[in-house]
């Protein structure tokens, strides 16, 4: 009697075991994929809505009225002059190097206009409307090379320029400001303006007041070699670049002065050892 039922008894107990080993294994398997798929979601999610327009390419462009390309750099997306007042986060992939929205009727760059561009490193948002940009707008631009600002309405003030917008923009080159179709009724650069972008090679910047003059605070910009001003400037002395002597500036732009009634003979001699090129245009008187 033992020996007739102990094989199969034997046989349901490894057979039960078996089961639950299985149920165990693939529980703790599930598991595993489970948790591996959470943590990896939360990672590719950042970009699964933004790279969903790749995806679903015909759709996205119904939706997006920028064109997309691939160039030298990577990917770029043309959305010069389509009259777009809101951006739209979803009309660009995560992974876009280039991005021009030249000729618009932007009015504010918001927080979360290129949160997700991670890998940007050209970015012009010339000649819109833009009047204010908020605290957090480049805080993800991380990798930005070029920034154009030009021609739009940012008055020289905190309204405009947040203190520190500028600073995440750590690997910055080129940054133009200069042609704000605004009055400038500040006697000094907004806190923390740009002085802290000690990376920059190449800047245009509107000017101060009647008198041109450079304080000591430019002198953070130690990269510096190309300088363009543009402005309501009336007198350029011969004490107005002295404050940039600290600097190597190779390359000087004066460029649309239309108040500008007096250049003193000797303005240019405080950069003479390191100046090569010197340009002007749009200025009512000469040299």
């Amino acid at each position: 009697m033992f020996r007739r039922f102990a094989i199969p008894s034997l046989l349901s107990v490894l057979h039960i075991g078996a089961s639950t080993l299985t149920v165990m294994w693939i529980s703790f398997t599930m598991a595993i994929v489970t948790s591996s798929s959470k943590s990896s979601t939360v990672s590719w999610a950042r970009c699964i809505s933004v790279n969903h327009s790749v995806s679903q390419d015909f759709i996205q462009r119904v939706k997006s009225p920028c064109s997309q390309s691939t160039g030298q750099t990577g990917i770029e997306a043309n959305c010069s002059r389509r009259n777009i007042q809101v951006l739209t986060a979803d009309w660009f992939p995560c992974d876009l190097q280039k991005l021009s929205l030249e000729g618009n009727s932007l009015l504010v760059l918001r927080n979360t206009s290129f949160a997700h561009l991670l890998q940007l490193r050209w970015l012009s948002v010339r000649n819109n409307r833009i009047e204010r940009i908020e605290q957090s707008t480049f805080e993800n631009l991380v990798h930005l090379e070029y920034l154009n600002l030009e021609y739009n309405q940012l008055k020289l003030s905190s309204e405009s320029y947040p203190p520190g917008l500028f600073s995440p923009l750590t690997q910055l080159k080129t940054l133009r400001l200069a042609h704000q179709r605004s009055e400038h009724l500040s006697s000094s650069y907004p806190e923390d303006f740009i002085f802290n972008v000690s990376g920059l090679h190449a800047l245009s910047i509107p000017t101060l007041g009647e008198i041109l003059h450079f304080g000591p605070e430019f002198c953070q910009l130690k990269d510096l070699s190309r300088l363009e001003i543009s402005g309501s400037v009336r007198v350029i002395r011969n004490s107005s670049f002295d404050g940039l002597t600290c600097l190597t500036l190779v390359e000087l732009s004066i460029h649309e002065l239309p108040y500008l009634s007096a250049f003193e003979l000797d303005s240019l001699n405080p950069l003479r050892n390191s100046l090569r090129l010197f340009h002007m245009d749009n200025v009512p008187v000469g040299l």
